[in-house]
């Protein structure tokens, strides 16, 4: 080294002990709430990767918890959108969408499928109208308990003589194991006589695996309710009647709507409404009416702003209770404090929307897998007539 160079200071490195090793690494780890957190607002594609990791993140990924905790966090689709577009197969028309899967339809072949655009899973499903039953509208339910989905659709029957579609009972598919639609008919009205159907209600969506059809029915020149419910878990379905005297007069109708995720229909009389809840008995197959007629006092309907033949009941919480006023207004009461705490605008556009998920169901594959199948069939039947020609030269 040259006279006048000075060596540079060497740097030196702090020497810690195992203990502060420890304690400094405890500062960046990560709580297992902040890492599902995290995850969550990750999109699709990366947590499938992610699944490759290691066994704690995969079993993580696939929890019930962290699938619905994505779900509810994810940006939603429009099926109208061109991101969507490249998803879309070209043969297939969607008819139902729900948790984070298409229900679709191949109008030419007659073909149904569910799928997951985001996973690229697909399972074809067998038609529902192979009986010749009439059908409409799907409704899809998922079990966390078992991990099994089911599909129900309506059977209706045409009336020729007033020339009107009614219900006859409902269809129903286990996904991945039915290998047909199992027909569920309706229960006979019993001790009613001719029954006339005045009114009818389809109460959406799906809630527990409970849907519910309400039904305002004449027999013998008196009006009264029936509500036509069906547990798709139990495959139990039955028909409860509203008790006489609860409401005066059906002539108007009524408003079918959930109450803390049961079904209820309410009348609005004067400023309150009139509520009777429909409520099952646990681990059992029975419905029953409240014993009870819930009635809310509706201050706001004392002033001139809001009209009660505008009001429309949505859905009610504990604490919440949601109106649709007219057709642009969604309108929260406070049934607590008894005052309106929020009025939100309801949206124009009606275009279904995706959220896309992790949702697997069993017996799904990936997307190409049938046509593949059907590649390598066919190559190997180019490939025996190959040989066959070799072999007779």
């Amino acid at each position: 080294m040259e006279n006048g160079d000075q060596e540079p200071p060497r740097k030196r490195f702090k020497t810690l002990s195992t203990g502060n090793i420890e304690q400094e690494r405890a500062q960046f780890e990560l709580s297992m709430t902040d890492f599902t957190e995290i995850l969550s607002w990750l999109p699709v594609e990366s947590l499938l990767r992610f699944k490759s990791v290691c066994k704690e993140w995969c079993s993580l990924i696939e929890t019930e918890y962290f699938i619905q905790k994505h779900m509810s966090q994810v940006t939603p689709i429009s099926l109208k959108d061109n991101k969507f577009q490249s998803i879309k197969a070209r043969s297939f028309s969607i008819l139902y969408v729900s948790d984070g899967l298409l229900l679709e339809k191949d109008f030419a072949h007659q073909n149904y499928r569910l799928r997951n655009p985001a996973t690229h899973q697909v399972i074809y499903l067998p038609n529902p109208c192979l009986d010749g039953i009439l059908h409409r509208g799907f409704e899809f339910d998922f079990n966390p308990s078992t991990g099994e989905g089911r599909l129900v659709c309506e059977c209706l029957e045409m009336d020729m003589s007033r020339f009107l579609a009614v219900d006859k009972g409902l269809k129903l598919l286990n996904v991945g194991r039915d290998r047909s639609w199992k027909f569920l008919r309706r229960p006979m009205w019993e001790g009613k006589g001719q029954v006339e159907v005045v009114r009818a209600y389809d109460v959406d969506p799906m809630r527990d695996g409970e849907i519910h059809f309400v039904r305002i029915i004449c027999s013998e020149n008196q009006l009264s309710l029936d509500v036509l419910s069906f547990d798709v878990r139990r495959e139990y379905i039955a028909i409860n009647t509203l008790p006489k005297g609860v409401f005066s007069d059906f002539s108007k109708g009524v408003f079918p709507f959930w109450w803390d995720n049961r079904l209820a229909v309410a009348d609005i009389i004067e400023e309150g409404l009139h509520v009777m809840v429909l409520e099952k008995y646990r681990n059992q197959c029975r419905w029953s009416w409240s014993r009870n007629k819930t009635v809310i006092p509706l201050r706001f309907l004392g002033g001139n702003i809001y009209q009660k033949e505008e009001l429309v009941p949505l859905e009610a919480t504990k604490k919440e209770l949601w109106f649709r006023y007219g057709r642009d207004l969604k309108v929260c009461y406070d049934m607590k404090i008894e005052k309106i705490t929020q009025t939100i605008a309801l949206k124009t556009n009606h275009a279904l929307e995706y959220r896309p998920s992790l949702r697997t169901l069993r017996g799904m594959r990936p997307e190409h897998f049938k046509e593949r199948r059907r590649i390598i069939k066919r190559e190997k039947m180019d490939v025996d007539q190959l040989q066959q020609l070799l072999g007779g030269l």
